[in-house]
């Protein structure tokens, strides 16, 4: 997630609850064998989702499902090391 997030920085993540609703923002996504950070893109009109990631070396997936995506939480802080 470049430039957004750096190798290194913590994150405090807000488990989302069976009726939280998504809205724009920094997630935590389950994938199969981690949990990334990623940013979700609401599609309303559509009733889909885009996941996005900030580098460019990381494909984003558009026009997904919701319940397609296992999204453990909102991302409510970030913290990085001052050099």
């Amino acid at each position: 997630m470049q430039p957004t997030l750096q190798n290194g920085d913590e994150v405090i993540i807000q488990r989302l609850r069976s009726h939280d609703a998504l809205q724009d923002g920094l997630y935590a996504v389950r994938g199969s064998s981690e949990t990334f950070v990623r940013r979700i893109a609401l599609d309303p009109t559509k009733n889909r989702i885009s996941v996005l990631t900030d580098h460019p070396a990381y494909p984003s997936w558009n026009g997904v499902q919701r319940k397609a995506i296992n999204v453990v939480g909102r991302v409510i802080w970030i913290g990085s090391q001052v050099s």
